[in-house]
């Protein structure tokens, strides 16, 4: 367990604060740190506890007579916590926390803090250890200290667990796991924004059944893993999916917590899949939604398989008989695509009664391909216009597009 060591207030010594159900027993708090450590160590014993120490606790007495006499304030707290719970004993262990080191200094120390308590865990590592946290004690910027190595802990593969504030007003111990978790939902919305990826977002509803948002995150988790993979004959039907599953959770109402907080960032979600969840879902939007996220491999795959449909579907190329399209239907088995992929990625201008296809003809373009009337046949070199070359065609034929109406990847 991790804790920010408090000083001893004189008043405390002589008004302790009695908390009357932590885990079903009555408990008398002096030091602000000692009934979280008492709430986790009654429940899940300890085999360690971090002390966070300052000068101030470590070297100065406490300020009124104690039952243990003169002693400082971290000694005040470890002699308290081992009347309460005599196995405690040998199980501290102290990490200096220089108060006036400058902030430079100080943010080094958080990363030191957080080795230390690696370095701990490194000791069973056939065990998966669980850090709880009081975020009771300490000065006021103690508990973003504390969430910051929480946070280094969690990314170095350690479990969170409890994390508490013991409030002496309505004595009561608080679970602030919560608000940790907005870490985890907020580093999720950026994995996803930057990479497409959606594992943070699971990892943020893995403890929350029910949750309203569970086929939203079903449905990104679907999309995402079809990328990756290129599944092209499925992505065009989970992307549909997907946008039906942004509405259902955006007209849905109540949910838990958590779904409450995940809608809070639903638009900056939407805005992750751009135009994809915006009813304008083509596949060239999908290539280029491929592109903003770094995933080439996938957009140079759907390039292959979806571009040459475009290009024929569009018009912009198109065979002048009858008899092209049944050779590249016939050859397109072979190849296991369809014609049109054929006629674009592996035609070189030949029919099947006619010379070798290994052969190639300078006509092939003007003999069996007919450009859209709106394109026409230019030098490559014309700055008004994007040459496109056709893959299995060579150099000198390919496809120019005016650059008013190119298409844009």
């Amino acid at each position: 367990m991790l804790a920010f060591v408090s000083i001893v207030s004189a008043y405390r010594v002589q008004n302790p604060i009695i908390y009357p159900n932590i885990h079903g027993k009555e408990y008398i708090s002096i030091q602000t740190n000692e009934s979280a450590i008492i709430f986790v160590e009654r429940k899940n014993p300890l085999s360690q506890i971090f002390f966070i120490t300052t000068n101030a606790v470590k070297n100065n007495p406490v300020p009124a007579e104690s039952e243990f006499g003169e002693v400082t304030h971290l000694e005040f707290l470890k002699r308290r916590l081992i009347k309460e719970a005599p196995q405690l004993a040998g199980k501290f262990f102290e990490v200096d926390y220089s108060d006036d080191a400058g902030l430079e200094k100080n943010i080094l120390q958080v990363a030191e803090i957080a080795d230390v308590i690696q370095n701990y865990a490194k000791n069973f590592p056939q065990e998966k250890l669980k850090v709880h946290a009081d975020m009771t004690g300490g000065y006021r910027f103690a508990s973003m200290l504390m969430l910051s190595i929480l946070q280094l802990l969690k990314y170095r593969g350690i479990e969170i667990g409890e994390i508490l504030y013991s409030d002496p007003d309505s004595k009561k111990i608080y679970r602030l796991n919560e608000i940790q978790n907005i870490f985890t939902l907020i580093t999720g919305a950026d994995e996803f924004i930057k990479f497409g990826s959606v594992d943070a977002l699971i990892e943020y509803f893995e403890n929350a059944p029910d949750s309203s948002a569970d086929k939203l995150i079903a449905a990104m988790k679907k999309f995402s893993d079809t990328i990756k993979i290129c599944r092209t004959n499925t992505l065009e039907n989970d992307l549909k999916n997907l946008v039906e599953q942004i509405k259902i959770f955006r007209e849905s109402q109540g949910g838990n917590l958590k779904s409450q907080l995940f809608a809070k960032i639903i638009d900056t979600v939407e805005e992750g899949y751009g135009k994809l969840v915006k009813g304008e879902e083509s596949r060239l939007e999908i290539i280029r939604w491929c592109l903003e996220k770094g995933f080439w491999q996938q957009a140079m795959t759907l390039c292959t398989e979806w571009l040459p449909e475009e290009i024929v579907n569009r018009g912009i190329l198109k065979p002048k008989n009858s008899a092209v399209i049944d050779s590249a239907k016939s050859d397109g088995l072979s190849f296991g695509c369809g014609w049109k992929q054929d006629l674009i990625i592996h035609w070189q201008g030949n029919l099947k009664n006619q010379t070798s296809k290994s052969s190639k003809q300078d006509d092939s373009l003007n003999g069996n391909y007919g450009l859209n009337p709106n394109y026409k046949k230019i030098e490559a070199n014309d700055t008004n216009y994007t040459y496109i070359p056709v893959v299995g065609i060579d150099d000198v034929h390919g496809l120019f597009f005016p650059k008013v109406n190119k298409i844009k990847i």
